[in-house]
């Protein structure tokens, strides 16, 4: 990751607002959360949560049993999820403070991987999810969650300035300075472009929902050769 990146998410996420964001306490779990840890869920499996945030989705899993690994990039976000940790006294997560494009673990250590809203900030998700791939167990199950690439998306926090960085970095990249391309910190995709990025990287898409400006997606890791059939099937 670009160090310039690097610190400006870590700002960002250590901002009152970003600290707000997925919070169980706030907001309890809706039916889209549910349908995550329904199919995340595995007994006895090890699952990685790649940009935890506050660990609105990985500590419910480790109380279900599961054996959770809670990454992120801004350790005062993993100070929430410490905390929340203890007060469900929730024994089986590791906390790890970490860049998602470099994850720390040896290949194919994971039954279960979630990315829920992390790649939107990453400068380069392809590389993201090539990670995931290499420390994914063959059969696991990946679930992702994107922003999708649209102006009504931007509207949501009424922020022109935010809105027209998003306009400019999702239609227009080429007229931006350089310096300014390193300050934006938020990726929208298309339907097409999210499949994609985790069919290319060895994935095969199990199911897709969208809703609320979001798109939902649900992969396996496969060989390679079925997961560019299950590419051409999904596209066409």
């Amino acid at each position: 990751m670009h160090p310039r990146i690097s610190r400006q998410v870590k700002r960002y996420f250590k901002s009152g607002r970003a600290t707000q964001w997925w919070d169980t306490e706030a907001k309890p779990l809706g039916k889209y959360d549910r349908h995550i840890l329904e199919h995340i869920y595995e007994r006895d499996g090890v699952a990685l949560d790649v940009g935890t945030g506050k660990g609105r989705l990985a500590i419910p899993l480790a109380e279900l049993g599961m054996q959770v690994v809670a990454l992120d990039v801004s350790s005062e976000m993993l100070s929430f999820t410490q905390k929340r940790a203890r007060k469900h006294s929730t024994n089986n997560m590791t906390l790890i403070v970490s860049d998602a494009e470099n994850l720390p673990f040896i290949n194919q250590t994971f039954d279960r991987i979630l990315c829920i809203e992390t790649l939107v900030h990453l400068p380069n998700p392809d590389k993201a999810v090539a990670e995931i791939s290499r420390v994914a167990r063959y059969g696991g199950i990946i679930v992702a969650v994107v922003d999708r690439k649209s102006i009504m998306n931007s509207l949501r926090d009424g922020d022109f300035k935010k809105l027209s960085k998003s306009i400019l970095t999702s239609f227009f990249p080429f007229i931006l300075p350089k310096r300014y391309k390193v300050r934006v910190i938020w990726k929208g995709f298309f339907q097409k472009e999210f499949i994609r990025l985790f069919c290319n990287a060895g994935f095969s898409l199990l199911e897709l929902q969208s809703f609320k400006q979001k798109f939902l997606g649900i992969f396996t890791k496969t060989q390679k050769n079925l997961a560019t059939m299950s590419l051409r099937v999904k596209l066409k």
